[in-house]
């Protein structure tokens, strides 16, 4: 009986001593070696309330209000603050930049930001002095906070946002003003607010635009550019003045025609042909010919129309204003007056150097049917003898040196040959009437 008793003294002793080997005083603890936690792959839990708020797991990731933590701490929808935080250094061993990840002065809260390029990355936000949000932070290397500013890439941003390499957007628009767009996905430009431009500034480089990126991604051909000068291409991008529209011989070309040269043009329009200069002109070729044509006015509101003759497989340059003004072809003054092929109408609605041909040409004009109304006076032969012995041309009728230097009026002369010629069947009548009566005595 006293060997049991002893017996059960040793087992209770080893028992107790088991136990206090096993969990912690709440009192405190003392001595070496002593450690809370788990020896196996299960995680440390800590409960307060009967409510899990910590997980210590295996590999050493703490999650709070999170059994699936994701990195060595993370806070499940909860904020950190905490007040006097100074000299606060967040230590990271395998960071490129050396032992700290980051260091500041003052931080006022920790969030999480998730997917940004495909990686995790911890938001800091931090503060200094009474500027909130005002230090900077740095996120993996790639995105900085500075000043108020976020950088992407570089870690000197000059603007509130500054992306130094490329920038994908999908399915949204960049929006200023207005309400929010959401009727369209193709990326858009919008500036809603009045009076609120949109500038495109370069430095000294043009503007291209492309529609070909489905066979080459940057684009290969130029629909539309905008030269640093100034110049304007349609379907080119290489223009050579103001507006061109297409290459080679299939162009056309707005631009100045300034120069005393064009009678002080104001601009022209040329077809193959572009001013190359204040003076000069080029045109293209296809291959066998390099002709053109150009278009222009000048101060005065004259219209001009000038060719530029082929000379033969290749490109023409240098050709002069000269040139060009001396092959008009027709000139359209600002009275309305046409001069084909001569600039100088002297005063007429329509004047031709060189000859008309034509199957039809109406004029308007009077008549001369007055011829047989009674009371006209037919002149005496003897009247119309003297005429023609004294001036050497009918009556009525211009002399040739009157027609060779001023020309004639079509209308008016067409009018005298028929008055001429209805005088002329009243003299054969008069005449057959006399020879009727002469023949009539005669029989007698």
């Amino acid at each position: 009986m006293k060997n049991n008793l002893t017996f059960l003294v040793l087992l209770f002793w080893a028992l107790a001593q088991t136990a206090c080997a096993q969990y912690w005083s709440t009192a405190g603890n003392t001595g070496n070696g002593l450690w809370l936690g788990t020896s196996d792959n299960n995680p440390l839990e800590i409960k307060t309330g009967g409510a899990s708020r910590m997980y210590i797991l295996a590999d050493g990731r703490i999650g709070v209000n999170t059994s699936q933590p994701v990195g060595f701490l993370h806070v499940n929808g909860k904020q950190i603050t905490v007040a006097g935080m100074a000299n606060f250094t967040v230590r990271c061993s395998s960071c490129s930049t050396g032992t700290f990840a980051f260091t500041n002065t003052e931080f006022s809260a920790l969030t999480r930001v998730a997917g940004i390029g495909g990686n995790q990355f911890t938001a800091l936000y931090a503060k200094s002095g009474s500027n909130n949000q005002t230090a900077a932070a740095y996120f993996d290397g790639k995105v900085v906070v500075a000043n108020g500013s976020l950088g992407v890439g570089t870690n000197a941003p000059v603007q509130m946002l500054d992306v130094n390499g490329r920038m994908n957007i999908s399915n949204g628009v960049i929006q200023r003003g207005g309400n929010a767009i959401t009727s369209t996905s193709d990326l858009g430009l919008y500036s809603l607010d009045n009076g609120i431009h949109m500038r495109f500034v370069t430095n000294n480089a043009p503007f291209r635009f492309f529609s070909d990126g489905g066979v080459n991604p940057v684009g290969g051909t130029e629909i539309f550019s905008i030269s640093a000068n100034g110049n304007t291409g349609v379907g080119t991008g290489a223009p050579e003045d103001k507006l061109q529209v297409g290459t080679g011989m299939a162009k056309v070309v707005m631009g100045a025609a300034l120069g005393s040269s064009l009678g002080y043009g104001t601009s022209y329009i040329g077809f193959n042909a572009s001013r190359q200069n204040a003076a000069t002109w080029s045109t293209s070729n296809d291959g066998a010919n390099n002709g053109g044509g150009v278009i222009f006015s000048d101060v005065a509101g004259n219209l001009l129309f000038s060719g530029i003759p082929s000379t033969g497989a290749s490109n023409q340059s240098g050709i002069p204003d000269a040139t060009v003004v001396g092959n008009t072809t027709m000139f359209v003054g600002s009275n309305g007056s046409v001069g084909i092929a001569t600039r100088n109408t002297a005063g007429y609605t329509l004047a031709v150097n060189g000859f008309v041909r034509a199957k039809k040409v109406v004029v308007e004009t009077g008549w001369s049917d007055f011829v047989f109304e009674k009371g006209y006076r037919l002149r005496p032969l003897e009247e119309v003898e003297r005429q023609i012995q004294e001036h050497g041309h009918l009556p009525e009728i211009p002399p040739a040196s009157e027609i060779e230097n001023n020309g004639a009026d079509v209308g008016a002369l067409l009018k005298l040959q028929m008055q001429k010629i209805e005088e002329l069947t009243l003299y054969i009548i008069e005449q057959d009437k006399r020879i009727r009566e002469l023949e009539a005595q005669l029989k007698k």
